[in-house]
Order: structure tokens, then C-alpha cells, then sequence
């Protein structure tokens, strides 16, 4: 948590996404409230917005890409979860620049 407070200072972050793991049907469940609980812990720790966002298939779309440039499965397991953070960010960027507005929803403390 710390380390991520100080990542947030140093590169004058304007907003913090957190990955909401939801279940197919959209339900929240074991992990989405234990990154429901981090969520609302960080942002009570820095001083700029943290939002959840949905991140349904975002593993799915990593290793589609990771594939696509030409890693296998073996080799590409230690780099899902980063890639699937970068399409998570992605997601969220894209969605800012389309209509102005920030992905997810914001946590409160």
C-alpha cells in the first residue's frame, strides 16, 4: 500500500483504477469485496480518486494478446496479471477520451 502512495506522488497520478473482479453475471463476489476492502483502504491513503472498474475477460484479452505475440501459455503465465492490468487501464483511458467521463465508480472512505 505504501509503495503504491508513493508511485501515486511521484508521477502526480490524477486518478487511481482498481480492477472489481465480478463473476459473469456481474454479482460481487470473495475477491471483488477483498478488492472492494484495498480499494477503500487506498483511498484513504492518497490524495487522489480511486475507482473500481469492472474487469470481467480482462484476463481473457492478456493472453489472447500475449499470444498474438507469439508467447505461449508456459511462458507467458508469470506476465497475465501485469498484461491484464494494462487492458484494464486501457479500458479506462478509452473511455475517458470517448466521453469525458472516468471509468468505474468512484470509492469513497
Amino acid at each position: 500500500m505504501e509503495r503504491i502512495a508513493f508511485l501515486v506522488e511521484e508521477y502526480a497520478a490524477a486518478v487511481v483504477y482498481v480492477g472489481l473482479p465480478l463473476g459473469l453475471d456481474g454479482e460481487v463476489g470473495a475477491a471483488g469485496a477483498a478488492a472492494h476492502e484495498f480499494a477503500t483502504t487506498l483511498a484513504g491513503r492518497i490524495d487522489v480518486p480511486v475507482r473500481l472498474v469492472d474487469e470481467r475477460l480482462s484476463t481473457v484479452s492478456a493472453q489472447r494478446s500475449l499470444q498474438a505475440a507469439g508467447k505461449n501459455t508456459r511462458e507467458s503465465r508469470s506476465y497475465v496479471d501485469q498484461a491484464a492490468a494494462v487492458v484494464i487501464l486501457e479500458s479506462a483511458l478509452a473511455r475517458e477520451r470517448a466521453d469525458g467521463t472516468r471509468a468505474g465508480r468512484a470509492v469513497t472512505v
